[in-house]
């Protein structure tokens, strides 16, 4: 918890850890909108007239839609459980 406070710079005694987690993903989110623009501007000045125009979603890596994330669901929040907790089985 006190990480998470730190990253987004408040005191965590009022705040739940969900609330830190939220906070502290809307900071890593909005810090991200703006490297990747300047990614995107620094790409898009050097590259030649030829080559691909670059958006800053392709440097987002909260908006790259090649990601490796898992949805959590009903069906495998056993796999989850079992690897965290160890006691529970998994379907």
């Amino acid at each position: 918890m006190w990480e998470l406070a730190g990253i987004v710079g408040v005191n965590p005694n009022p705040l739940t850890l969900r609330e830190l987690l939220w906070m502290a993903e809307a900071n890593a989110r909005t810090r991200w909108q703006h490297t990747s623009n300047l990614l995107a501007m620094m790409a898009n000045v050097n590259a030649t007239k030829k080559s691909k125009k670059f958006k800053p979603s392709d440097f987002n890596p909260f908006e790259n839609k090649n990601s490796d994330a898992v949805l959590i669901t009903k069906d495998n929040i056993g796999l989850l459980k079992s690897k965290f907790i160890g006691g529970a089985k998994a379907p």
